[in-house]
């Protein structure tokens, strides 16, 4: 700012570099608006990620339970096979099933690995903006 207001001149200057402030200022609201714009999609696309991720839980889990439900039945077959009480025409006991079972088994650990990583990477994603937030 200049010393001395009493001289048109030295007001005309004012203005001028004032202008030229707030030109500048424009250029930053401008790149605000784009960056908040792109976090506003970002939160949505993180919100979307979490969603997926919350359905792939409940997939998962069901998975889990249903091959657990299978290792059990295939289970008491085996058991009741051992006591002398045999199905007619069905033989669970063989290492056909039994290789199915170790296969399932395989994809569902692969899958909760998979999981745990995609958690992981989402749980540190909050954790990050929340951090910023409580700043």
């Amino acid at each position: 700012m200049t010393e001395q207001f009493s001289t048109p001149s030295a007001m005309h200057a004012d203005h001028r570099y004032w202008k030229q402030e707030h030109s500048a200022w424009r250029g930053d609201i401008a790149l605000w608006q784009e960056e908040y714009n792109a976090m506003r999609a970002a939160i949505k696309e993180l919100e979307q990620a979490i969603q997926r991720h919350g359905e792939a839980l409940q997939e998962h889990a069901a998975a889990i339970t249903e091959h657990e439900a299978a290792l059990d039945l295939h289970e008491r077959v085996i058991a009741e096979y051992e006591a002398g009480c045999e199905r007619p025409g069905r033989d669970d006991t063989d290492s056909d099933r039994h290789q199915q079972q170790a296969f399932a088994h395989f994809d569902q650990r692969q899958t909760h690995e998979r999981m745990k990583r995609e958690h992981h990477r989402l749980v540190a994603q909050l954790e990050m903006i929340d951090s910023i937030l409580s700043e």
